[in-house]
Order: C-alpha cells, then sequence, then structure tokens
C-alpha cells in the first residue's frame, strides 16, 4: 500500500508538472499573441506614414508636371512676342518710309506755293482765274499734310504696341526664371520627402509597443537624412541618461516643425530663435535650454557672394538677385533682411528673390551663380568658404538654437530632461559625440529663458513679422 501510494504522490507530480507546463506554455502563447497584436499596430501606423509620403510624393509629381506646363506656355509666349515683334518693325519701316515719301512731297509742294506767292501780285493782275489755280493747290497740299498726320499717328501707335510688346517680353525672363526656381522647389520638396520616406522605412523593425517613447523634433536646416544622422548620437545619450525611449522626428519644413511641438506630435525640439517665438506665441511652447557654440552661447549669419561676381559690400546688392532659406529661418531670412534693410535695401528693390529651404542650398545656389548674392548662418558659411564664397557681411550676436518642450509635458519629465542636456558635455567621448555630431562647435547647453530672445523679436517686429 506505501509502494502503492508513492507511486499515485508521484504520478500526481508529473501531471501537476505537466499542468504547470501547459499552463505556462498557454502563457507564453498568449503573450506571443499580445506582441503580434501589438506588432500589427505598428506595422499599420508605419505602413500609413508610407502610404502618406507616398501621396506627398505622388502631389509633388503633379506640380511639376504642371509648372513644367506652364513653362512651356512661357517660352510660346515668348515666341508670339518676338513675332509681334517682327510684324511691328515692318510696319513701322513701311509707314517711316511712306513718311519719308510724305515729307517730301511737303518740300515740293511748299517750293510751289513760295513760287505761285511770289508771283501771285502779278498773277492776280493779269488773270483773276490763277487764283483759284492757287486755291486748288494749296488744298491739295493741305490733303496731303493731313495725310502725313495720320501716317505719323499710325506709325505712332505702332511704336507704342512696339513698346508695349518689349515690356511685356522684358518681364518674360523674370517669370520663366521664378517658374524655374518654382520647380526646382517642387524637386527639392519631393527629395526631401523621399528623403523621409526612406528613413521611416529603415526605421521599420520587429520591436514592443513604443507607448512611452519620447519624440524630439528637430529643424530641418540641411536635408532631412542629413539632420538624421546628426542627432541620432544626442537622442542615444538622453536614452541612456533617463532610461527612456527617445525617438527622431524630422519635418519637411520649418512650419511642420513648430506645428508638430505644438500640438504634441513632438514631446521636445531643437529650434531656431524665430520658430522659438512663433511656437512659443501660438502653442505656448516653453524653452529649457540652449546651445553653447566654442563656450559661447550665441552665433552670426553671414550675407554671402561669390567671389569674382562684383559684389563687394552690402550695397552692391541693390538691384541683385537674392537667395534666402526657409521664411521661418532667423538666420537664412530674418537676420538678412535686416541687415539689407539697415542699408537701404528692402526686398522690393532686389531684382529678384527666392526661399530655397536649406542653408546648404542657399550657398550652392550663390556659388553656381543661381542668385548674386544670399544669407545663411556662419557655420554653414565657413563649410563652403573654400569653395568661392565671399563674406561680403557678418551680422551682430544672435541667440542660440534652443531646446523647447511642449506646454503640455509634465513638471517632472521636463526637469529630468533638462538635467540631463544641461550636464551634457564634450569631457566624454559619449558626450563629445553626442554634441559635435550636432555642430563641430558645440561644447554644451545651458540653461535659457524666455526673454533671451527679445532681440530677435524687435527684429521681428520692425519687419512686420510680429
Amino acid at each position: 500500500t506505501a509502494f502503492s501510494t508513492q507511486e499515485i504522490a508521484s504520478l500526481i507530480q508529473e501531471v501537476q508538472s505537466e499542468v504547470r507546463g501547459a499552463v505556462g506554455a498557454m502563457n507564453e502563447g498568449l503573450n506571443t499573441v499580445h506582441d503580434g497584436t501589438r506588432l500589427s499596430r505598428e506595422a499599420r501606423e508605419a505602413l500609413k506614414k508610407i502610404i502618406e509620403s507616398s501621396k506627398k510624393s505622388s502631389e509633388m509629381a503633379s506640380s511639376i508636371e504642371r509648372s513644367t506646363a506652364e513653362q512651356a506656355k512661357g517660352v510660346k509666349l515668348v515666341t508670339d512676342s518676338m513675332e509681334n515683334v517682327r510684324n511691328m518693325v515692318e510696319q513701322t519701316a513701311r509707314a517711316t518710309s511712306e513718311q519719308t515719301k510724305s515729307a517730301s512731297l511737303i518740300v515740293k509742294e511748299i517750293g510751289k506755293i513760295k513760287e505761285l506767292s511770289m508771283s501771285a501780285k502779278d498773277v492776280a493782275t493779269r488773270d483773276s482765274k490763277n487764283i483759284g489755280y492757287i486755291r486748288e493747290v494749296i488744298e491739295d497740299v493741305f490733303k496731303r499734310i493731313q495725310e502725313i498726320s495720320r501716317a505719323v499717328n499710325e506709325q505712332k501707335v505702332g511704336s507704342d504696341q512696339i513698346v508695349s510688346a518689349l515690356e511685356s517680353i522684358k518681364d518674360l525672363p523674370l517669370n520663366n526664371k521664378n517658374m524655374a526656381l518654382a520647380v526646382n522647389k517642387t524637386l527639392r520638396d519631393l527629395l526631401k520627402d523621399a528623403e523621409l520616406l526612406m528613413i521611416e522605412g529603415s526605421r521599420f523593425k520587429i520591436a514592443g509597443e513604443k507607448a512611452d517613447v519620447v519624440r524630439l523634433g528637430v529643424m530641418p536646416l540641411e536635408a532631412p537624412a542629413e539632420m538624421y544622422k546628426r542627432f541620432t548620437p544626442f537622442i542615444d545619450y538622453l536614452s541612456k541618461k533617463i532610461n527612456r525611449q527617445f525617438e527622431l522626428k524630422i519635418a519637411i519644413d520649418f512650419a511642420d516643425t513648430v506645428k508638430d511641438i505644438g500640438e504634441g506630435v513632438t514631446n521636445i525640439c531643437y529650434m531656431t530663435p524665430s520658430t522659438y517665438i512663433e511656437a512659443h506665441d501660438k502653442y505656448g511652447v516653453e524653452v529649457i535650454a540652449k546651445a553653447l557654440r566654442n563656450g559661447r552661447p550665441y552665433h552670426h549669419t553671414v550675407i554671402i557672394a561669390k567671389e569674382g561676381g562684383g559684389i563687394n559690400k552690402i550695397e552692391d546688392i541693390k538691384g541683385k538677385t537674392f537667395a534666402f532659406g526657409d521664411s521661418h529661418s532667423t538666420s537664412s531670412h530674418i537676420v538678412p533682411r535686416a541687415i539689407l534693410l539697415e542699408h537701404g535695401i528692402d526686398v522690393k528693390d532686389l531684382r529678384y528673390y527666392n526661399y530655397l529651404g536649406h542653408h546648404d542650398d542657399v550657398a550652392m545656389s550663390v556659388l553656381d551663380g543661381e542668385f548674386d548674392a544670399g544669407g545663411i548662418m556662419e557655420s554653414t558659411a565657413l563649410k563652403f568658404k573654400d569653395l568661392g564664397l565671399k563674406f561680403i557681411k557678418v551680422s551682430q550676436e544672435i541667440p542660440e538654437f534652443n531646446i523647447c518642450v511642449n506646454k503640455e509635458m509634465p513638471a517632472e519629465e521636463k526637469q529630468l530632461i533638462k538635467s540631463a542636456i544641461l550636464e551634457l558635455n564634450d569631457k566624454t567621448p559619449e558626450g563629445a559625440l553626442a554634441l559635435k555630431s550636432i555642430s563641430p562647435d558645440y561644447n554644451g547647453f545651458t540653461e535659457s529663458l524666455d526673454e533671451d530672445y527679445d532681440v530677435i523679436r524687435e527684429i521681428m517686429r520692425k519687419l512686420g513679422m510680429g
């Protein structure tokens, strides 16, 4: 009986062990199902982003097609206008020829009148019939003078038409240039969108739920792919320091970056002075830190031209072409415009101007001769200086780029992130990598306050932007 009891106990233990194993397997299966559900949701979101980017690419391609069609119309208009000018010139030549003939007739008829006048007294005493002849001659001359007057008026109308046509043609190169720039901008936007699509695709991987992710927005000072590469060591540092997962979000342009931090799509953001002011005024975004560039919390804007391009001082830019960066940019739009205005040059005094987006695009357009001058931040200007850029004017000190947080961020989390950023320095390999990847001149961050950016607010106010 004891033996049987032991066997039964052993059997029960085996059954219990099997049951525990089955329960464990069921729990693992349940966890796998949960993981699969999370992965499905993440895949759906990633695919949604890819689809949205594809739609944007399609829309941009359609925009390029429309711009090309408009440019073709412009070329046809030039051809038609030149044909009209040719016809008008021929008409003018014929009218001038007729005028010359009529003028010769006037001279002859006036000569006849002079002869008749001199002998009119004698003729009148001999034969009163000659007086009628004189009257007929005078009337004939008067008719010819009227014909000449009409011809001159017709010539004047033709000349006015030529002037009008030439004025129209004069504007065509500018219109075509603007259309070409619009096409180039659309192509750049399409390239940016493709880069973002590649980034989203490269980040699509098997992973767990990301409900606790902190998203860092970054101003696209350069191409999105380049900005993503520059800020990856920075978010790696924050993730390790705070023990939270950080994720980058690079927007297409400055306006989208402002909207993202304002509406909570991103939690923190690397911003320019002017975009921080815009985000603060519109959404209540709060600045917590600003970068130190070689130990100083400021940078400069540079007005650039091409070596040998004929521009040696700011005043030489009047009547020339000028390239800005993004219309929301501090260093590539607001400060350059203020510098031009200080020297008596408003944008209406330029031959034409355009917004190219990235600072490096402005530098390359000046080097390529597409624009006579431009405005960019000093670090970008130095990068291209050896390629032939000339520094025309360096600005006053501009408050350095900053880190901002969404107004809904909890105070404890905000302080945790702020402390981690302020502790970052270039004394350790990890810190140096995080800082130098953003900018070779960065060596840390310092605390920042809203009033630090009042100087930019005042410039924006003078330009009617604030």
